[in-house]
Order: structure tokens, then sequence, then C-alpha cells
């Protein structure tokens, strides 16, 4: 339940498109989720795997009543998630997340687990740009860019560290 809360707030403009404030940076989910009868081959599980990216990007536009430049973020997330496109009760290996019974469960669990996380720890980097003014377009363009280097590489590591962290639960067992 945590989890659908964490991305009822972390990905309202994709759930909820009418309720966005301009205050929060829209996230946009482009994540294509593709069956494979062997997931292995293409990530790793014989479950279920993503392999995604986030995008953050700025938006910088002249403000004339304030006489400054405002930023507007968003964040896109790009890549797949590959799942299983068998019967679950035929795999031999048990999925590490014992709610995990079928498509749909895959995919949540990678969500839950892997991709709400990530998009966690860039969230305040985010928001911090969210109509943040600047003296200039160049100046607000400049930090859009260090935005998105700066969220490309955290959403990266963090993604990777939910990874590794699950496979060295499943080696404990």
């Amino acid at each position: 339940m945590r989890q659908l809360a964490i991305a009822l707030l972390l990905f309202p403009a994709v759930l909820f498109p009418a309720f966005v404030s301009a205050a929060e940076p829209l996230v946009i989910d482009a994540i294509v989720r593709r069956a494979t009868p062997e997931p292995r081959s293409t990530c790793g599980s014989t479950v279920a795997c993503s392999t995604v990216a986030a995008i953050a990007s700025c938006d910088c536009r002249f403000d004339p009543g304030a006489n400054r430049v405002m930023a507007t973020a968003s964040l896109r997330l790009l890549g797949t998630i590959w799942y299983f496109s068998g019967p679950f009760e035929s795999i031999a290996q048990r999925p590490r997340d014992h709610s995990v019974i079928n498509q749909a469960t895959a995919i949540r669990h990678e969500y839950a687990f892997h991709i709400v996380p990530a998009v966690s720890a860039v969230s305040e980097l985010m928001a911090s740009m969210q109509n943040a003014s600047f003296r200039s377009i160049a100046e607000c363009v400049l930090a859009g860019n260090a935005l998105a280097t700066t969220v490309h590489a955290v959403f990266q590591r963090t993604l990777a560290e939910t990874q590794l962290q699950e496979l060295a639960q499943f080696h404990l067992r």
C-alpha cells in the first residue's frame, strides 16, 4: 500500500492529469511493457526486469509580469519492462517477491521496488527547478542542463542499487 501511495504522489500527472498543480514537475511515463518467453536473456531475471532511463527537461520562458525567466521541469521515463509471457506456474525458480504471481504483479513489482524508488530519489531535484526563476534564458538553460545530468545519474544509480539489493536478498536465502 505504501508503494501505491508513493506512486500516486509521484505520478499525479500520469494518473490524474486534471489535478496536477503548476508547482509540481510533470512525470511522463513512456515505459513500454514487453512480454517475452525468456526475460533472462534480455536482462537477467526469469520473471521480470526493467531497463529504464529518466530524462529531465526544463522549459525556460520569460514572464513579463515578474520580469524574470521561469522554469518548468518535467521528467520523462523511457525504457522497457520485460516480463515472462508464459504461465507463471511453469517458472522453476520462484520470484524473489512472493507477491509476484502473474504478469500484472510482475509489472507492479518493477514499479514499486525499482522505478518508484528511483523517481523518489530525483523528485527533490526536480521540485527545486519547478517554477524557479532566473535572470536570463541562458542561465535557465544552463541550470536545466545541470539538472538533466544530475537527475540521469541519480536515477540510474538508484535503479541499479534497488536491483542489486534484490539480488543480494535472494542470495541470502
